[in-house]
Order: C-alpha cells, then sequence, then structure tokens
C-alpha cells in the first residue's frame, strides 16, 4: 500500500489529510518502432536536459485508505450532459494549480503517488477522467455524441478549467493525454501557466509533410453536432464496419488478465516492484468490462480519430512556441513505444533555441510518473519551483 505524505502547514497554508492507495492504468498502442530494445538519450537531448536534484519530501503523518471511498478523488462534473469523474486534492490551498491528465485507458488512479505530493507542496492538484475513460461517461452516437478526439478533450479540459479550476493552471499529460494538452496549450494558451508532456502521443510528421494551412478551428468546433472526420461514402462505411469487427475480436481477445499482464510488462521496463501490477491489471480489466468500452477503444486506437485533430504535432509546437509558454518535457527514456527520438523532434519543432524547453530524462518506460514516481515528482518540482522565482522575480 501507498501511504501519502501529510504536512500540515506548507508556505501556501494549511493542508488535509489525503490518502493514497489505489489502481492506475496506461494502455496505449504502440507505435511501430520494433527494434528499439534500450533506448539512449541523444546528444541533442543532453543540451536540453534540466536534471533535478531534489529528494522526495519526508513523511509527517500518515494513513491509507482505498481512493475509490475518497470523495475528494470521485467529485463528478457535468459537462455538456455528460458525467465527469474528476479529482481534487488541496483544494484550499493558495499555490499555483497543477491538472494532470491520464493516458488512453487510464484515469485519475495513475497520479495517485503525484497529486498528494503536491497538494502537500501548497498546490492545488486536480486529475481529470477524459470523456470515454474511467469512470467517466462513456457516450455513444445514439447518445448525441459523434466522435472521440483530441479536439473533443482539449475542449473537456479547457471548459474544466474555466468552470471548476478557475484560474490559469500548470497542465501535465502523459501518452494520449499529453496531446489533448498539447491541444489545449495551443488554443487556449490564456489558461495555461506552463505545459509538462509525459512521453506525449499524437501524430508527429517529417516537415515536407505537414500541412502548415489548417482551417480547422478547435475552439469553435462541435462535437456533439457532428464528427468533422465521418466517412461519407460507401465504401469508406464498408470499410469502417469491416474494421469494427475485426476490432470487437481483437478487443474480446485482449480483454484477458494475461494479455493485460503482459502490455504491462512492456510498459514498465525499469522496475515493475514499484507499482503493483496486479492491482494494475485488475483495474484495466474492470474498465474494460463497462459499458461501451468497446466503442470508445474502437473510436480512439482502431477508428484512428483520436488523433485526427487537423493538426499534428508540428503544427501544435509551432502555435505554442509562438505564445512564449514554458514547456517540459519529462521523459521515460526507456519507453519502448514512445522513445527519444520522438522527444528529440518535439523539441526541434518548439524550436531548437527556444529557451522555454527543458528535457528532463528519467530511468523508465511510458509512465515514468508512476514508475519512479519519487524523481517525477522531484524533476517536476523543481521545474515549476524555478518558473515560479522568475515569476515572482518580473513582478517585483
Amino acid at each position: 500500500a501507498y501511504v501519502s505524505p501529510f504536512i500540515p502547514s506548507t508556505k501556501f497554508g494549511a493542508l488535509r489529510q489525503h490518502d493514497c492507495l489505489a489502481y492506475p492504468a496506461q494502455l496505449l498502442r504502440p507505435e511501430k518502432n520494433k527494434n528499439i530494445t534500450k533506448p539512449m538519450i541523444s546528444r541533442k537531448l543532453a543540451m536540453h536536459a534540466r536534471v533535478a536534484t531534489g529528494t522526495q519530501r519526508p513523511l509527517i503523518g500518515e494513513e491509507t485508505r482505498p481512493i475509490r471511498k475518497d470523495p475528494n478523488w470521485n467529485r463528478v462534473w457535468t459537462w455538456r450532459d455528460h458525467k465527469i469523474r474528476y479529482s481534487v486534492l488541496g483544494e484550499q490551498n493558495t499555490g499555483p494549480a497543477i491538472l494532470f491528465v491520464h493516458g488512453f485507458g487510464a484515469s485519475c488512479e495513475h497520479w495517485r503517488y503525484n497529486m498528494p505530493h503536491f497538494a502537500a507542496l501548497g498546490h492545488r492538484a486536480y486529475a481529470i477522467d477524459l470523456l470515454g475513460f474511467g469512470f467517466s461517461d462513456k457516450p455513444t452516437t445514439p447518445n448525441g455524441f459523434s466522435t472521440y478526439s483530441a479536439f473533443v478533450w482539449s475542449q473537456q479540459i479547457a471548459d474544466f478549467m474555466k468552470d471548476i479550476v478557475q484560474t490559469d493552471a500548470y497542465l501535465v499529460g502523459n501518452s494520449l493525454g499529453g496531446y489533448s494538452v498539447m491541444n489545449t496549450t495551443a488554443f487556449f494558451p490564456q489558461l495555461v501557466r506552463g505545459l509538462v508532456l509525459v512521453n506525449s502521443a499524437g501524430p508527429l510528421l517529417p516537415n515536407h509533410e505537414v500541412n502548415w494551412d489548417v482551417s480547422w478551428d478547435i475552439t469553435t468546433a462541435d462535437p456533439f453536432r457532428r464528427d468533422p472526420f465521418e466517412a461519407k461514402d460507401v465504401a469508406e462505411l464498408f470499410l469502417d464496419l469491416c474494421k469494427r469487427m475485426l476490432s470487437l475480436m481483437g478487443f474480446l481477445a485482449f480483454r484477458r488478465v494475461d494479455r493485460i499482464r503482459s502490455v504491462l510488462n512492456q510498459v514498465y521496463t525499469n522496475d515493475r516492484r514499484s507499482a503493483n501490477l496486479d492491482e494494475l491489471t485488475e483495474f484495466i480489466y474492470e474498465a474494460a468490462m463497462t459499458e461501451n468500452a468497446f466503442e470508445v477503444f474502437y473510436r480512439t486506437a482502431i477508428g484512428g480519430k483520436a488523433m485526427r485533430t487537423g493538426y499534428s504535432v508540428n503544427n501544435l509546437c509551432a502555435r505554442i512556441a509562438q505564445q512564449d509558454i514554458p514547456v517540459a518535457l519529462l521523459w521515460g527514456i526507456n519507453d519502448p513505444w514512445i522513445t527519444n527520438e520522438r522527444a528529440e523532434q518535439i523539441l526541434e519543432c518548439l524550436g531548437p533555441d527556444n529557451q522555454n524547453t527543458s528535457f528532463l530524462p528519467i530511468n523508465a518506460g511510458h509512465c515514468p510518473m508512476d514508475e519512479r514516481y519519487v524523481e517525477f515528482n522531484a524533476k517536476l518540482e523543481e521545474w515549476v519551483e524555478k518558473l515560479e522565482n522568475e515569476n515572482r522575480a518580473v513582478r517585483q
């Protein structure tokens, strides 16, 4: 059982005791890169690296209790007539807000080792279950919802910040959540204090393939009325039906404990003892058994619409660089799916001479915030504190 820190007072104010025992979850369809065994940090990435030296704060008081029973981890926000589950710790704190966004197949629980740490430091720590994942609603077309994609989730994140957080915040996104918060940052920059990409997914293209003249406007799109990428002719509809049938067979085959455990063994590459993979397997299995789980799986992973916002990572990086927003890549360098080469490309897209970017390597796989949470928390803490000190110096 993981024991959360309890610090009665911080530099930002009082903090109530919080509990932190639950099931994490993370699953991502791998990219086609079978030759990667144990990636090394390239010279370019080493130039960007900002290695933190902080250590985990001492535990002053301790208690454990399942997250599922803690109301602070299981709040409900209604977004466009759909119930969205979210979590908040340190709600009365006065420090900067941090919003954590999970990846494919995951939920708020994946941040169970991180949120209490930052709440203990005086931050308001939030996490949210994206529509279609975790314990948020999983609407289908008959319910009036047309598609699942990052342009949907970026709007969800922006509205959540306006309605619940009510201030700008640091956005921290893992995998698919990283691509979602990139979209939010690119199109709602006034809401973002800083952006943290944790082994972030999304379409990253060679420069000669990038469409720089994109007319699609995420801020005005209404995914609840129509799907802008919906199949329009008979051939596309037939192809979609065939893919759906094959996907259902694959989904049913995957929805087995041994298959889930096998995938997790690929994700947690360095220290599988740092997470209870039995609990993690159980959580993913439980989520896979929920109503409409296959529909979400198909529309995001197989239908290919999760990444179809009209904007590549290249486009988003260009927009973010123009906004002068600090960006950190907290990267698990042993990730066999989203590799160091991708981190290098993202940094290049943000601008090779961009002083607002940092690369923070962690000796972990696809989910460093869970696999090596002590190191992850220390590096994120140091990065945020550095930015806050710089902001205070400018104001003075």
